[in-house]
């Protein structure tokens, strides 16, 4: 998260930022702010959602016409949004890092290793353990 998705949400600090501080942790916030969205072409839900609208209005469009489209624009901004985490951490390749993201960018950051990371992936399958104690 970031400052800009802390306000949307109403709130100071994320989850994840608490934990970390409260753990001593340094917390690293990874995605692109709103402006740096702009720079960068991701579009927001909303843009993409527009962008469909217009393209009906263009003529005969079937509904799974429309979703092929929409999953090419997430896939588009998704592929812009990991490149800019790569960014982000590309100099923390000698440290013990934590990065959270979505199942749908699992995927792409198995290649981390090509950038210099050992990569332990956390997902369904594995057991994670959860650290509560100091946080509750």
């Amino acid at each position: 998260m970031n400052d800009d998705a802390n306000d949307v949400s109403s709130v100071t600090t994320s989850t994840v930022e608490d934990f970390a501080s409260i753990n001593g942790i340094d917390y690293l916030a990874c995605d692109p702010t709103f402006a740096e969205r702009k720079v960068l072409g991701i579009r927001s839900s909303e843009e993409i959602r527009q962008e469909l609208m217009e393209l009906a209005k263009q003529g005969p469009y079937t509904k799974e016409k429309s979703k092929e489209y929409q999953k090419k624009l997430v896939t588009e901004d998704h592929s812009k949004r990991e490149r800019f985490w790569l960014e982000q951490i590309q100099n923390y390749t000698d440290e013990d890092i934590i990065f959270i993201c979505g199942t749908e960018h699992i995927g792409k950051f198995t290649n981390l290793r090509e950038y210099g990371f050992d990569l332990l992936l956390k997902d369904e399958k594995i057991p994670v353990e959860v650290l509560t104690e100091r946080f509750d």
